[in-house]
């Protein structure tokens, strides 16, 4: 008998454990203006020749290392300087602002809300609405998701969207 309790303490504790982390989402706590974020755009540990002596490279490699580290400098820059707003409208459509550089362009998708507490937002013109990208909402904040090899789904801390409207 206190082997069933415990077993049964341990298993809602687990449960507690798991719906404190991962809110319920409803469609009309979806509806509105979120904003992307994107926390970790730096790409200098991300580059073929990060980390290597530049001493010891050949000159070809110098170049490639030299381009590389502008081009992914101008990249990081240039990201600094976007903003992405999702707007979730009824009938299950997402407008997509893209503001960069002062140029302003928009989007539209669409999105669905599934059994899982996941967002799967996809294209207008898509086949299947599963081959959208997946969100999932926890703390708030309405986390990127992407298959690993297993196809299981992982979490993106750094790529998030938050509610400001």
């Amino acid at each position: 008998m206190i082997r069933i309790i415990l077993a049964l303490a341990i298993l809602f504790g687990i449960a507690a454990f798991y719906v404190q982390g991962q809110s319920k989402l409803s469609e009309r706590s979806l509806l509105g203006t979120w904003e992307l974020v994107i926390e970790d755009l730096d790409f200098t540990d991300k580059t073929k020749y990060a980390g290597k002596d530049r001493a010891r490279m050949s000159p070809g490699e110098r170049l490639g290392a030299a381009l590389e580290t502008g081009i992914f400098s101008f990249l990081g820059d240039l990201l600094e300087d976007f903003e992405i707003h999702f707007t979730f409208l009824k009938e299950h459509q997402v407008e997509m602002e893209i503001e960069i550089l002062g140029e302003r362009e928009v989007k539209y998708l669409q999105w669905e809300l599934t059994d899982h507490n996941q967002v799967i937002i996809s294209e207008d013109d898509a086949d299947e609405i599963e081959d959208g990208d997946i969100w999932i909402l926890e703390d708030g904040k309405l986390i990127s998701t992407e298959k690993n090899k297993g196809e299981q789904l992982e979490k993106d801390y750094d790529t998030y969207m938050v509610k400001v409207k």
